[in-house]
């Protein structure tokens, strides 16, 4: 449930609802080292990253990693979803060497485990978009980015929108003359018209695309 809400933009109940699930596991004395509490760890880390959250987010995901290292061989996907994260939450506090190591492997092993066209090879080059972005890597985030909304786009999947929205927030950190606001006019109001499809009017998501398009207006 804290998962579902989570997807739907309510970071808050989703919060809520993962660290209840995870002092049942304690009450309960349910077993650290399986891939129920790892998984479970690792959804309240996204969830406090989404949040902005992100010392809590790295020591729980963290911890996470350290049980799915003993229960998991190397490469599995549940250590690369973890590392990917990890990767995002040092791009997001700027140790920006350690999170393009993290973030471009991840994006490599993805590749690898499940295919170049994959919606979760999609995902991760809307995350590595969203680095070169912070890391001022424009033509690594241009490229990563619409890479990312053709496979997610193909797919039919919600993160599609996220992809138009990061590629606005690479045309407006460009800081260049008005084709660029143009551009990033374009892609704010396709990630509006996709992010209304997926998520109801009142979600997190659809409100801050909306204000990344009046913040664009007021300063037209």
């Amino acid at each position: 449930m804290g998962v579902a809400y989570r997807e739907q933009g309510d970071l808050t109940k989703a919060k809520d609802l993962l660290e209840q699930a995870i002092n049942l596991y304690n009450k309960e004395k349910y077993p650290k080292y399986s891939s129920v509490y790892a998984g479970t760890l690792a959804h309240l880390a996204i969830t406090y990253r989404m949040m902005e959250k992100y010392g809590k987010a790295k020591n729980i995901l963290e911890e996470s990693i350290k049980i799915y290292k003993q229960i998991r061989p190397e490469n599995h996907p549940d250590i690369g979803r973890n590392v990917l994260n990890l990767g995002i939450i040092y791009g997001e506090i700027k140790e920006n060497i350690k999170a393009k190591e993290l973030l471009e492997k991840s994006l490599n092993d993805y590749e690898n485990n499940y295919g170049k066209s994959h919606i979760e090879t999609g995902k991760v080059l809307n995350h590595l978009g969203r680095f070169y972005i912070l890391a001022k890597n424009y033509k690594g985030a241009e490229e990563s980015l619409k890479r990312a909304s053709g496979i997610l786009q193909q797919n039919s999947h919600p993160e599609s929108y996220r992809s138009f929205e990061l590629l606005g927030d690479l045309y407006i950190s460009k800081k260049q003359p008005l084709l660029n606001k143009e551009a990033a006019r374009t892609n704010y109001n396709k990630s509006l018209e996709l992010a209304l499809k997926y998520f109801s009017e009142n979600s997190v998501n659809v409100n801050r695309v909306k204000g990344k398009i009046n913040n664009l207006e007021i300063n037209s």
